[in-house]
């Protein structure tokens, strides 16, 4: 066991000395890293001869390097194709039917010829006539309707601008038209605070609209 003992202590203590002598060849004449010219390290634990075949000190000067070096891609513009559109002769993509603004178009004009019934929600009054009102803001907006409060001409944040129904949603019949509930002539913009009066009655539109 003695002798045994020996000889394992023996080749361990030649292995070490082997690995001393050839760390001593590899740095008189050691690799340099090809992007930062930084001598290449060996790190613990790594045989010798892997660090002879390594020509970057890290992966990162490697991407850096090869990068440098590879053409870069120029993606390919894409090219939309364009036909006419049946309804207005406008151009289109093959895809639709018709363009963005004849759909716009049409989406109004499908709009305006439903009843309120087909766009009234179930649940509280806050959210019941919400979709009525959606298509009420987008139908001024798409009239070009001039965004300031009827009443005091408020337009300097006109987000927070109201549409105030004249004659009320809860007014109509089921079976109205949405062209009778959301038509110009009974739709305008008012501020919070003069949307609110006019609901409870505390003001006379009709001579604000005279005045326009």
């Amino acid at each position: 066991m003695k002798n045994m003992s020996g000889l394992v202590i023996f080749k361990n203590l030649n292995n070490i000395e082997k690995r001393k002598k050839a760390l001593e060849d590899y740095y008189k004449n050691p690799n340099y890293c090809k992007e930062c010219e930084k001598r290449i390290e060996l790190k613990k634990g790594a045989r010798i001869g892997d660090i002879r075949v390594k020509k970057f000190c890290n992966q990162s000067c490697s991407a850096i390097y090869n990068n440098k070096r590879r053409p870069k891609k120029t993606p390919k513009k894409r090219i939309q194709k364009t036909v006419k559109c049946p309804q207005c002769n406008g151009t289109k993509i093959p895809q639709s039917k018709v363009c963005h603004d004849c759909k716009i178009q049409n989406s109004f004009k499908k709009c305006m010829k439903s009843k309120i019934s087909d766009y009234i929600s179930n649940g509280n009054a806050r959210i019941k006539y919400n979709q009525i009102r959606h298509w009420a803001r987008r139908h001024l907006e798409h009239i070009g309707r001039e965004k300031k409060c009827i009443v005091c001409g408020y337009e300097k944040f006109p987000e927070v601008l109201e549409v105030c129904h004249i004659r009320d949603i809860s007014d109509f019949p089921e079976d109205s038209l949405m062209s009778e509930v959301n038509g110009a002539d009974n739709l305008e913009y008012m501020c919070p605070t003069h949307h609110k009066e006019f609901d409870k009655g505390f003001l006379d539109i009709d001579k604000y609209r005279m005045a326009l």
